[in-house]
């Protein structure tokens, strides 16, 4: 008589990896695009490019950039706004979710 055995622990197992994978290259991809966007603009915004990375926390992977970040992102009251970081983040969402598709059909 043969037994029926659930593939479901090592499916588990082998997805966790490959997911965090596509997580942090999307992610680094995110960044790098929001960097390449990112206002330069001395006085106030020198530096914004250079600060802006893609890291990995303890609650998962973020972008990263100096404290100042959101003024020109979502303007000011004395700035409009210059967004650069959720286009970035909504440009690659797309394909991220077809990459984690294809990593999630392929186990």
């Amino acid at each position: 008589m043969s037994s029926l055995k659930s593939r479901i622990p090592e499916i588990v197992v082998a997805m966790e990896p490959a997911v965090q994978a596509t997580i942090a290259e999307s992610v680094g991809a995110m960044a790098s695009e929001a960097a390449s966007n990112a206002p330069d603009a001395p006085p106030a915004f020198t530096g914004l490019p250079e600060s802006i990375e893609a890291k990995e926390a303890q609650d998962g992977h973020g972008i990263y950039a100096a404290w100042y970040w959101h003024f020109p992102e979502f303007g000011t009251v004395r700035q409009a706004a210059h967004p650069y970081l959720i286009p970035a983040v909504e440009h690659e969402v797309p394909s991220m979710l077809a990459k984690l598709r294809g990593v999630l059909g392929h186990l």
